[in-house]
């Protein structure tokens, strides 16, 4: 059994009291599409003696995080405008938008302790509008820090004639969302500002139904074969701004698909083809979503996808240190994004078919959960490989050494 990891420690305000019910977020680090993002593993709260303690983690890259400034102050100066006095967040080695860290090993108990500083405070006000007659709703506020927010969302209800008023925020940038469900009925609103020394007037949210995107996939081929049926295969919309899903895909008849539910946001498609094809192109309203974010707001048009099977295939001879064939997994890189992956057999070979033309970097590492191919200082240190062109219908060979991902 691996031993556990332990993270404690305690939280003082700046005169060195200890404060107690300070909610204590446990970050770890995770590599999304590429890239280290630090997302909430654990959390605790102080005791009475401003102590916390976070058993039962595994090894990895650790940020902690405290956000005693979601607690609401006891009292507001009175003067509009004007900011009242609280407790701070903090977090140690630092902000999770760093990508730094603490590399922690199994069996280690590791002390992080906080003297958290004196910030000013400001009210959040503003509006919700198209609520269904005699509903309720409420309003989420969310301290946004790069991907990850370091701490629970704010609450706060709605009040009848559609305002809402939140005290006790901090500066810094935050995204105010409202969801409402009933039935088949799904209504959004979500607004991202800035807050700064005083009061913010003016976060209005309008709630608008999810949008249902239309769809439909085709073929093109070059060979003679007559046309595939279209299958169901995975597709879906990945929302950049939260990670996550954008809806739910229904498919219909003749490759026809709809994407319900999808609410205003930032957009990767994810598509996943039989192996025998690959998506040669895929557009919203004429918008290439294949190679690039977009952002959906509104009526966006018919979401096109372009599957062929024209491909080239890669044939990769992965090596040790010392030249020996070896186990391993062979990732296909392509504008910072990964086109494939494979695990390469006993005798560290893999073959990847269907890939679409163009030009590629392969590599190999012993863990592909933790490559960072999205950041170029880590590639550099830990990402060698081999560049290659892969054609339409033609075999490419590479042969590549084996990365080695450092672990803590």
């Amino acid at each position: 059994m691996t031993p556990q990891l332990v993270i404690t420690g305690r939280v003082l305000d700046p005169e060195g009291d200890p404060v107690f019910n300070v909610l204590v977020n446990v970050m770890v680090g995770r590599v999304v599409e590429g890239r280290r993002v630090f997302v909430r593993s654990n959390q605790a709260q102080t005791n009475d003696l401003g102590e916390y303690r976070v058993p039962m983690l595994a090894p990895g890259r650790y940020v902690v995080c405290v956000t005693a400034a979601l607690a609401i102050p006891a009292s507001f100066s009175g003067v509009m405008g004007a900011a009242s006095n609280g407790i701070g967040d903090g977090c140690y080695p630092g902000p999770p938008e760093s990508r730094g860290g603490m590399d922690l090993p199994a069996g280690r108990e590791a002390r992080v302790d906080f003297t958290l500083p004196r910030v000013s405070m400001v009210k959040v006000r503003g509006t919700v509008s198209g609520m269904p007659k005699g509903r309720s709703v409420s309003v989420s506020l969310l301290k946004q820090n790069g991907s990850a927010g370091t701490g629970p969302a704010r609450q706060s209800g709605v009040r009848p004639d559609g305002t809402f008023e939140i005290p006790g925020v901090a500066s810094g940038t935050y995204l105010a969302n409202v969801d409402y469900f009933e039935g088949n009925l799904r209504l959004t609103a979500r607004t991202q500002f800035q807050v700064a020394a005083t009061d913010v007037d003016g976060v209005n949210l309008r709630l608008v139904p999810a949008m249902t995107l239309l769809g439909k996939v085709t073929f093109d081929s070059d060979s003679r074969s007559p046309a595939p049926t279209v299958p169901n295969f995975g597709l879906s919309l990945r929302e950049m701004d939260n990670g996550n899903g954008g809806g739910r895909t229904e498919w219909g008849q003749q490759g026809a698909f709809t994407i319900q539910g999808v609410p205003s946001g930032t957009y990767r498609l994810q598509a996943f083809p039989p192996q025998n094809l690959f998506v040669k192109s895929a557009t919203l309203g004429g918008r290439d979503v294949l190679s690039q974010d977009v952002v959906v707001d509104g009526p966006a048009g018919l979401l096109e996808v372009v599957l062929s099977d024209t491909g080239g295939s890669l044939d990769v001879q992965v090596e040790d240190s010392e030249g020996k064939s070896t186990d391993g997994w062979v990732l296909v890189l392509k504008d910072d994004r990964q086109i494939a992956v494979s695990r390469t057999g006993g005798n560290g070979r893999a073959t990847l078919k269907n890939l679409p033309p163009g030009r590629y970097f392969v590599g190999a590492w012993d863990d592909n959960q933790q490559v960072e191919y999205g950041n170029p200082d880590w590639m550099r240190q830990y990402g060698s490989g081999q560049s290659v062109t892969v054609d339409a219908g033609q075999a490419t060979t590479a042969q590549v050494r084996l990365n080695r991902v450092p672990v803590p």
